[in-house]
């Protein structure tokens, strides 16, 4: 059973104007459909109209960069690059043993050293001891030393 043939309906050229940057656009329109989300110029005015997130600015250099909405509620601290995320997380601090600079974690500072000779010669100084008594003992290291001193009972 041979198949019916392909009626083409007859199309129009209209002009109008683009959805997201209002220049005038050729385009051509069937004469029984409406285009719900409108006409555009281009892709990226297409991709623009689209965007439903915010423009944040970069909590370290301040550049504006666009999120999703869901990355807006999900993430507390907004940065424009992974280059901007770790420059504002890391600090500079002096090294235990001799003084030269270290670049350290920001939350991770309490002590750095440079290279493992420097955290060596701290060790060996007896400087060691004396930092690790000034810090106070979790409560349940020192119950598990406790009980691991105690004779069992049988």
């Amino acid at each position: 059973m041979p198949h019916a043939p392909i009626v083409w309906r007859k199309t129009r050229v209209i002009v109008v104007p683009c959805a997201q940057c209002g220049r005038k656009v050729r385009r051509y329109a069937p004469l029984h459909q409406k285009r719900a989300h409108g006409y555009f110029c281009s892709q990226q005015c297409h991709v623009i109209h689209r965007r439903t997130g915010l423009t944040l600015k970069c909590e370290h250099c301040g550049k504006g960069h666009y999120v999703q909405r869901r990355g807006v509620r999900q993430d507390r601290h907004h940065y424009c690059s992974q280059a901007c995320f770790h420059a504002a997380h890391v600090v500079i601090v002096p090294c235990a043993q001799c003084g030269k600079p270290v670049n350290r974690a920001r939350k991770k500072h309490d002590k750095a050293f440079c290279n493992f000779a420097c955290y060596s010669a701290w060790r060996r100084a007896g400087l060691f001891q004396a930092w690790k008594a000034s810090k106070p003992r979790a409560a349940h290291a020192v119950r598990a030393r406790k009980t691991a001193s105690a004779p069992s009972p049988r």
